[in-house]
């Protein structure tokens, strides 16, 4: 195929491309950053796996809560005596008991001291509760940060795909000012031609660009939770700034240790094994239980239970004291190991500290970079820009070459790809610099 035709079939290709575009209609789904993390929150099986613990750990503490509430329970027994024990005495025989014999308990039974065991293991209980808080709470933190990263990349493909068009736009009109020229007899046919397989090589370059726009677009809608075939409009821009972007590094380790989730994980679950200890403690003193019975007996042998005066009844309350005196040492033993497992949380927790700073440090640090290198970006854009102006005016003045507006081109959609690229990076910074301290979504 000659230059022309590629040329030809390229722009058609381009018209037809864009012609198939979906268009929005009044059934489009609207999608900002945070409607996208609002829906990913309420739809993903992470966070419902999360929660889901969050509410089995609150059953859990009013597990640990009813050793300490009065205990009521019933019981009913009923014996048949098919043959009853006799005995003779002087030539006559007497049957011991009778044919039926029907008991009905009622035991009411209340601790009253169980060695601190009950009110350690409620606590324990309640900040188990409070770790499975944290634990949904990072979740939400790890789902944000990956709802806005596909935010931020689908931003940036349709970026490179304007960019991409940009090219296009600026390669046709170089084509059409040597066509100019050429009609004039100011310039030779090979300028032509490589002003023609600019404008191919460009119009492929969009086709890339747009499709790689169409896979960013599906995987976010995937990563959202909703159908690949959803009509959606995405309204979004990259992050530039945060409320703690300004903020000292020191504010940001300091506050990176109260609010990481990993870090109050750990506390809460030092704080549950440190009563672990005060509950296997208790379970080598002594216990003391307030029991009150209520009991009705019928013992006839003709099966009449509505004969109420045939049922004998009686109450009693007492004191139960029960002593532990040997038990193997098992109680010591369980008590050692709560302990060293409490050491092993603090030693994890002084590591994963020291880790949460590195991180806070590093990502302030990549913040700052980001900044730094999209400032640096829109100035190569802008020179760019005035290179391509400079380059096009020496070209129609008979000054310069066409390979000197090729190349000038070719350095600003490079350019305009750069500056893309570090308003991503800049953004993907200031969302890793939040999810470092444990903040990100809570802003």
């Amino acid at each position: 195929m000659s230059k022309s035709g590629r040329f030809a079939a390229a722009s058609l290709i381009v018209s037809l491309y864009g012609a198939s575009m979906p268009t929005f209609g009044e059934d489009t789904l609207v999608l900002t950053v945070e409607s996208g993390v609002q829906l990913a929150l309420e739809h993903n099986e992470r966070i419902m796996m999360a929660r889901s613990e969050r509410i089995k750990a609150d059953e859990k503490t009013r597990e640990a809560r009813s050793s300490g509430l009065p205990q009521l329970g019933a019981f009913v027994d009923y014996d048949r005596n098919w043959l009853l024990p006799s005995f003779v005495f002087d030539d006559a025989r007497f049957s011991i008991g009778n044919d039926n014999n029907l008991t009905g308990s009622l035991r009411l039974t209340q601790s009253l001291y169980r060695g601190g065991g009950i009110r350690a293991r409620v606590q324990a209980a309640r900040l188990e509760a409070q770790y499975t808080r944290e634990v949904e709470r990072a979740v939400r933190q790890q789902l944000t940060a990956e709802v806005e990263t596909g935010f931020y990349e689908y931003l940036l493909a349709a970026e490179l795909a304007r960019v991409s068009d940009l090219a296009v736009q600026r390669s046709r009109s170089n084509l059409a000012q040597v066509r100019a020229l050429r009609q004039a007899g100011q310039v030779s046919e090979y300028d032509l031609v490589r002003a023609r397989v600019q404008v191919t090589v460009v119009s492929t370059d969009s086709l890339s660009a747009r499709k790689e726009l169409g896979k960013a677009k599906i995987r976010l809608v995937d990563r959202l939770g909703l159908d690949l075939n959803c009509a959606v409009r995405i309204e979004a821009q990259f992050r530039r700034e945060s409320p703690i972007t300004g903020a000292t590094l020191d504010s940001l380790t300091r506050l990176g240790v109260e609010r990481r989730p990993e870090i109050l994980q750990l506390a809460q679950l030092i704080g549950a094994r440190e009563r672990q200890i005060q509950v296997e403690k208790a379970a080598g003193r002594p216990r003391v239980d307030l029991v009150a019975d209520g009991q009705m007996q019928f013992q006839e042998d003709d099966l009449d239970i509505s004969n109420s005066d045939q049922w004998q009844r009686s109450w009693s309350t007492g004191v139960r004291v029960e002593v532990p005196i040997l038990d193997g040492k098992r109680s010591r033993s369980r008590t050692a190991q709560a302990r060293e497992e409490t050491k092993r949380l603090g030693y994890e927790r002084r590591q994963l500290e020291r880790g949460v700073e590195r991180e806070i440090a590093e990502a302030r640090m990549d913040w700052q970079e980001g900044l730094a290198r999209q400032g640096a970006r829109q100035e190569t854009v802008e020179q760019a820009t005035v290179g391509l102006a400079v380059a096009q005016s020496h070209y129609e003045s008979g000054a310069g070459t066409q390979l000197e507006i090729l190349d000038a081109q070719l350095v600003l959609v490079q350019a305009e790809s750069d500056l893309a690229m570090a308003r991503r990076d800049r953004a993907l910074s200031v969302v890793e610099l939040e999810r470092a301290v444990g903040v990100l979504g809570e802003l």
